[in-house]
């Protein structure tokens, strides 16, 4: 009686095109802040991030699709302060080896993922010395989807210009005791008068 063989799935970032068996596997694996190296304007990690994805060979190389998902704290662009951000950012990728050769930057993909909604991917990544490293994929992902204009909530007002209050807290009166020039000042009095 011939056993099968029973496939594992790697338990890092990092593993061999070659420990890939035929029918490909699922990863799932917690990620952390040391794991992707973001910056602190990329967000930083709330304990950790989940992966959840699928890899399996293809034609064109290693195809790597799920979702990463979990919360990441931000520093809003008006107000400073942080706020804490839900995250399901999705991951789709193309590994490819030196020896691989593509014609295009694009990969159409087969039956199987264009029913969950993938029909291409344009994101391929290098598969130095048969070596997929995830890494890269999820930390491109992470920069690629953090806003540019990062609120921590849509009607955030911001802080006084002068004295640095924050306007979502509190009031100041720095409007009222602002030493105007004379002009301002005979402005507004006519300003009052109309």
């Amino acid at each position: 009686m011939v056993k099968k063989k029973v496939s594992i799935a790697p338990t890092s970032l990092k593993f061999l095109v070659q420990d890939i068996p035929h029918e490909g596997f699922h990863l799932s694996y917690d990620v952390s802040q040391d794991d992707l190296e973001l910056t602190r304007d990329d967000g930083r990690i709330s304990g950790t991030l989940h992966l959840d994805c699928d890899v399996h060979h293809s034609p064109e190389g290693v195809c790597v699709k799920g979702t990463l998902s979990g919360t990441v704290i931000r520093e809003c662009v008006r107000c400073l302060g942080d706020y804490q951000e839900l995250v399901v950012i999705p991951c789709l990728g193309l590994f490819q080896g030196d020896q691989t050769k593509v014609e295009s930057t694009t990969v159409v993909l087969d039956d199987e993922w264009s029913d969950v909604g993938f029909e291409q991917i344009e994101e391929i990544y290098p598969c130095q010395d048969e070596r997929v490293e995830l890494d890269i994929m999820l930390r491109e992902q992470c920069i690629l989807s953090t806003p540019i204009q990062r609120l921590c909530r849509s009607d955030c007002r911001g802080l006084c210009q002068h004295c640095g209050t924050n306007f979502n807290q509190s009031s100041c009166a720095c409007a009222d005791t602002m030493n105007f020039s004379p002009m301002v000042a005979a402005l507004q009095q006519l300003k009052k008068k109309l």
